[in-house]
């Protein structure tokens, strides 16, 4: 095993509180080891995980720069080539809300940022699932308000997405919202 596991996210800048760095699977890996430090010589050493899967949590980091160095290891301890990934950390903030209303529902957004920010309004008809196609997928900004008087009755889920030129994105997880002609105003979960 020579080659080291590869992050599958892009690691410019990433904007979650606590990021989420998913590896590319090895086949020959049974446990992929990260490191985290400030400096590139690794001298000083901020976490170290063994992991038995490919996803690699970064808890506690504040903004500014930082080196995840990753490696291999094959079913018989050899642990492969090791490779050293840069990090810039920039703390986004979303703020996110729906309500429903007897004709429809109320959705939205506030990312309190200084740079330019993507958004997106994603609603998906019931169950939850990330490969739902969606009923509503709007583009917007920094702010967003948007009304939908045309949903009929029933379950829905629904998230935003930011995403931001300069790199670095936040996916809200799906949240669910009711929508019941009988109930006049319900805020979502």
């Amino acid at each position: 095993m020579n080659t080291p596991p590869n992050p599958s996210n892009r690691l410019t800048i990433l904007r979650d509180a606590e990021p989420d760095i998913f590896l590319s699977k090895m086949p020959t890996a049974s446990v992929y080891h990260a490191e985290l430090s400030k400096d590139p010589d690794f001298s000083d050493l901020l976490s170290e995980s063994w992991l038995d899967n490919t996803d690699v949590k970064l808890q506690g980091l504040g903004d500014g720069h930082y080196y995840l160095r990753l490696s291999a290891v094959d079913n018989h301890d050899l642990e492969g080539e090791e490779k050293v990934f840069p990090i810039d950390h920039k703390t986004g903030h979303l703020e996110a809300s729906a309500y429903s209303f007897s004709e429809g529902a109320v959705f939205q957004w506030k990312i309190p940022d200084n740079e330019v920010v993507i958004s997106r309004l994603q609603v998906v008809a019931s169950k939850i699932s990330e490969t739902a196609i969606p009923i509503v997928d709007q583009l917007g900004g920094k702010t967003g308000l948007v009304k939908i008087s045309s949903l009929p009755e029933g379950d829905y889920s629904w998230r935003i997405i930011a995403a931001w030129p300069a790199g670095g994105q936040i996916i809200l997880p799906f949240r669910k919202l009711h929508i019941s002609g009988n109930n006049p105003m319900k805020k979502n979960e």
